[in-house]
C-alpha cells in the first residue's frame, strides 16, 4: 500500500488535498451512513427476522442487517481515521462496498420473492440506494488513483 501525505514541498494542489480530506464528512452521507446503521441493527439483533413485511428468507436478512451495520461502521470509521489520505479514502471504501454490493444483492432476493407492488417499490429505491453507495465507492477510487499518480508524477 503506498502511503502518502500531502506535505507543503509537492504539487498536489491544497485546496483539493482539504477536499479529499473531509470529501467523506458530508452531512447528508453521515446521515445516511447512521440512518444504515440504525435500520440494520434490529435485523442483526432479531437474527433476521425481519417482521411480515419482509419478504426474503431469513439468512439474507440477516446477513443485510450485518453488511448495513458493519459497512457503516466502516464507512465512518474510514471518514474520520486519523493516517493519510489513501488510507482514510480506502477504510470509507471499504465501507460503502459493503453497504451497496449488501444492498445489491439483498434487492435482487427481495424482488424475486416481492409479493406486491409496495415490496417491488422499496427494492426499487433499496437499489437506488445500492447504485448510489457503489457510485460513491467508485468515485473514491478515483480520487485515490489521482492522488497517487499526481503523487507519483512529482517524485520523478
Amino acid at each position: 500500500m503506498v502511503r502518502l501525505r500531502w506535505h507543503p514541498g509537492n504539487n498536489f494542489p491544497p485546496k483539493y488535498a482539504r477536499t479529499l480530506a473531509f470529501a467523506g464528512r458530508h452531512p447528508f452521507q453521515l446521515f445516511l451512513l447512521f440512518a444504515s446503521f440504525l435500520s440494520g441493527l434490529p435485523l442483526v439483533l432479531s437474527r433476521g427476522t425481519g417482521g411480515p413485511d419482509v419478504p426474503a428468507p431469513e439468512i439474507s436478512v440477516f446477513i443485510w442487517g450485518l453488511m448495513l451495520v458493519g459497512g457503516s461502521i466502516t464507512a465512518v470509521l474510514g471518514t474520520y481515521w486519523p493516517s493519510d489520505v489513501i488510507t482514510r479514502m480506502t477504510i470509507e471504501r471499504i465501507g460503502l462496498s459493503a453497504i451497496g454490493y449488501g444492498a445489491l444483492l439483498y434487492g435482487s432476493i427481495t424482488v424475486i420473492e416481492a409479493p406486491s407492488l409496495s415490496a417491488a417499490l422499496r427494492v426499487a429505491v433499496l437499489l437506488g440506494f445500492a447504485v448510489a453507495c457503489l457510485w460513491r465507492s467508485y468515485d473514491i477510487a478515483s480520487e485515490i488513483r489521482r492522488f497517487v499518480e499526481v503523487n507519483r508524477t512529482k517524485d520523478r
